[in-house]
């Protein structure tokens, strides 16, 4: 018994050194930091390291971390087997963990309390240039009451942190709820707001008002959008997500009062507005996305599709002069358009393959030249039977025109307009009450010069006179 008693003594005497030594000392600070630094590196499949540790004032613990050789995050307070009770201070100039990478700076501070199975988080500090508070629970596969706060982010550095294109520019707020978050399901709202947002790709001088709600239904999302600004309204409605498949979908309304705005990316100036609508997709699982819509600010129907780097429009009884007067070109004729034209956004190409009905000639240059030199009258006659042609690449227009009634034509072939300088050329022939001329177009589209060829006229009144002598004509 007095052995046991003795022993006994021995085996306290060496756990109280132990415990004085991991406890009290420097030394045995650092060896306990070694041990922390490899089990949580383990466990987390990250590298930690151990900055500082101190035991002290145990069960109050200070301890400091380095994650990933990005951030720091400074603990300080009780932690055992099963709870914590900690504040923590996070800060870097970038921070990543297992899947998460923020290539921004974060300088957030909180408090860790509860249960390991139910861990309340709570904090707040800056983040994407901005302020954010947020608050939730973590239990085993997902958080639970998550409340997240954000005010005045840039929002160009959240498309950064989810890796996706910068569409919008500008500060924003958020403010999201969650119920249930996980991988797998979601269940929540979340509420965007842009006091002053612009569209880079589009126009860097034209800022709107932003406010979007997404609802989290499981792994189906239900969103909308609505831009406004001086010049007019977009809206984005019914919007469907699924997580599962990857595709989405929904309604849009366009109603703009001018696109003035659009001269900084475009060069060619655009009268007037834009009223359409239609749906948008997205399949994820393709990288496919495409716009439908129609609009009818032209006169007649105008449809048209958007799909892989190309669009392609459907016209119906579309005024020309109205459309031709939008793009700010100048009126030859008026009519009515029917017919399709595609375009290839990527390699800058166009065809258009068109009929036209009811056309009538303008008074302009061409008519003047024609009546002065020649005493033709072009704008009293009505032509149903016409077409337009033509293909656009490398910057020049060819296109060939044929207007005709059954009776009398003019022809423009071998047309060429460069859009760059707004230059044209054109070879013509017309046969326009019994006459027949030929001729060419050349110079600006505001200021063309009209040359006839007078010996082929010449010609032509010669055997037309001769074969009303001879009564052959």
């Amino acid at each position: 018994m007095r052995r046991l008693f003795y022993y006994s003594i021995i085996l306290l005497s060496l756990i109280t050194v132990v415990l004085f030594y991991f406890l009290k000392t420097a030394s045995g600070h650092r060896n306990m930091g070694y041990f922390i630094e490899d089990y949580l590196s383990i466990q987390t499949y990250n590298k930690i390291r151990v900055l500082s540790f101190n035991l002290e004032n145990y069960p109050n613990i200070l301890l400091s971390l380095q994650i990933n050789n990005r951030a720091n995050i400074y603990l300080k307070g009780e932690i055992s087997n099963y709870d914590i009770n900690m504040t923590y201070h996070l800060k870097g100039n970038s921070f990543t963990f297992n899947d998460l990478y923020l290539k921004d700076k974060i300088d957030v501070h909180g408090t860790l309390f509860g249960a390991f199975s139910s861990l309340r988080v709570t904090g707040e500090g800056t983040l994407f240039d901005g302020d954010i508070k947020y608050s939730f629970i973590n239990v085993p596969h997902s958080i639970r009451d998550m409340n997240i706060k954000m005010k005045r982010v840039a929002f160009s550095k959240i498309f950064r942190f989810l890796d996706e294109e910068a569409y919008l520019k500008g500060s924003a707020d958020i403010d999201a709820k969650f119920k249930l978050f996980s991988k797998y399901e979601k269940e929540g709202k979340a509420k965007i707001y842009m006091q002053r947002a612009s569209i880079p790709k589009l126009a860097n001088n034209i800022h709107f008002v932003l406010n979007s709600t997404i609802d989290f239904e499981q792994v189906e999302y239900r969103y909308g959008i609505d831009m406004h600004s001086d010049i007019g309204r977009i809206t984005l409605r019914d919007g469907v997500y699924h997580e599962g498949t990857k595709i989405a979908k929904g309604a849009y309304e366009i109603h703009l009062k001018n696109l003035l705005f659009l001269k900084e990316r475009y060069p060619h100036d655009y009268k007037g507005g834009l009223d359409t609508n239609g749906t948008v997709g997205y399949d994820g699982n393709r990288a496919f996305f495409s716009v439908r819509g129609e609009s009818q600010q032209f006169g007649g129907d105008l449809s048209y599709l958007y799909k892989k780097n190309s669009i392609e429009l459907k016209l119906k009884n579309l005024s020309l002069e109205r459309l031709l007067q939008s793009f700010s070109y100048p009126l030859l004729f008026s009519s009515n358009i029917y017919g399709i034209i595609k375009l290839n956004l990527k390699e800058k190409m166009m065809i258009v393959n068109t009929t036209l009905k009811k056309t009538r000639f303008k008074k302009s240059r061409f008519s003047d030249v024609l009546y002065r030199k020649l005493n033709i009258n072009i704008l009293d006659s009505t032509y149903d039977k016409s077409y337009f042609s033509g293909g656009y690449q490398n910057n020049i227009l060819s296109t060939t025109l044929k207007i005709d009634n059954g009776k009398d034509y003019i022809y423009l072939t071998d047309s060429k307009i460069d859009v760059l300088n707004n230059s044209i050329y054109s070879k013509f022939e017309m046969k326009i009450a019994g006459e027949e001329i030929f001729g060419k177009i050349n110079g600006t589209l505001r200021e063309p010069k009209v040359w006839i060829d007078k010996n082929r006229y010449i010609i032509y009144q010669t055997d037309k006179h001769l074969g009303n002598w001879f009564r052959t004509k």
